[in-house]
């Protein structure tokens, strides 16, 4: 039976977008989706520098990862609502890739990239509580 090597992440420092605004909710998702799966760890129990934290992986059988996230689109828009309703609509467009190289080493390791659209009903009332603009 084969058994999965642990991995570690040990940046997330490397995502960016034209909108800043939505840097740091990005990173924050993208870390909570990291620490949800068990294969993953960004605790490398305080280890500080290149050579301590390759040194702390080497003796846990880690192998380390620097992951990046360019968000190439980020879009919201508020349209007019549907035909027969009375709520406006919320459309939301992202398109992102993802890379992850070698820590160290910084050699290519995996890539992905993405997009998707969303359109959505919602009050004004929610709107005044959530909308940034």
């Amino acid at each position: 039976m084969a058994t999965r090597q642990s991995q570690s992440i040990t940046s997330l420092s490397n995502i960016t977008s034209e909108d800043k605004t939505i840097i740091t909710l990005a990173k924050d998702l993208l870390a909570k989706e990291i620490s949800s799966r068990s294969e993953f760890t960004q605790d490398l129990g305080g280890a500080e520098g290149e050579a301590a934290a390759t040194a702390e992986m080497k003796k846990r059988g880690l192998k380390g990862f620097q992951v990046n996230l360019r968000i190439a689109t980020f879009k919201q828009e508020i349209k007019p609502p549907a035909p027969g309703r009375r709520d406006q609509q919320m459309a939301i467009q992202v398109k992102l890739s993802i890379y992850g190289t070698t820590y160290p080493g910084g050699k290519l390791n995996f890539t992905g990239d993405g997009e998707a659209s969303l359109v959505g009903e919602f009050s004004e009332r929610r709107r005044k509580a959530t909308w940034r603009p």
